[in-house]
């Protein structure tokens, strides 16, 4: 995989660039910051989980910003494709 970046590099970016994109969005602004996010490089593949509260907001998202999401992220990965996975917390099992 040309010049792949650490998952710090991705981190950095997704809390500040990348958030940077939803200051008009308060709530998701501050998910973006906020929220547990996990990122995995493999196949030429950035794989990127992100956690929301509730599955309002996941719908929300997904509904209105999913494919921005995308592709902002393939423009800053060197990686061919992005698998953008949104989970609601309300949907994780009780510990």
């Amino acid at each position: 995989m040309k010049n792949s970046k650490n998952l710090i590099t991705y981190l950095t970016f997704w809390r500040g660039e990348f958030a940077d994109n939803y200051t008009a969005f308060p709530r998701l602004y501050k998910a973006l910051v906020e929220n547990n996010v996990f990122f995995e490089e493999k196949d030429n593949c950035l794989s990127v989980t992100f956690y929301v509260k509730n599955d309002i907001q996941q719908k929300w998202i997904e509904v209105n910003h999913y494919d921005d999401f995308v592709e902002k992220l393939l423009a800053f990965t060197d990686n061919v494709f992005v698998e953008l996975n949104i989970v609601s917390e309300d949907d994780l099992p009780m510990t």
